[in-house]
């Protein structure tokens, strides 16, 4: 859990220093729509991300060539898969994946309620 904490504390102060996190083509207007999320509801998910929520990394995104790491949030009983890079091309921390999950989310980190 080392490693997603320092990931986290890194993302915070890159997203600081930005002053807000870029969102590819998969944080665009129609997949919020879809989401049933204003842009308000998204910034508070991403800025509400913890350790509980990892899933894994650091992986290569076959798509952009980096490392991403990856979350899972709830909203609305929808799972959204979240994949963050901090870092990338100059840029502070792009989320290049936020979207309703295809498949059912591990939480390595995350506590089992009894």
């Amino acid at each position: 859990m080392d490693k997603v904490t320092q990931f986290l504390e890194d993302f915070r102060e890159k997203k600081a220093s930005a002053w807000e996190v870029y969102f590819t083509e998969h944080g665009n207007a129609q997949m919020l729509a879809n989401l049933e999320m204003r842009t308000e509801e998204r910034n508070k998910i991403i800025d509400g991300i913890t350790e509980e929520d990892y899933s894994d990394g650091p992986v290569i995104n076959e798509v952009c060539g980096s490392t991403v790491w990856i979350f899972g949030k709830t909203h609305k009983s929808k799972e959204i898969c979240i994949k963050i890079i901090v870092g990338w091309y100059g840029a502070e921390a792009i989320c290049v994946s936020f979207c309703p999950s295809d498949q059912k989310i591990n939480y390595p980190f995350k506590k089992l309620v009894a």
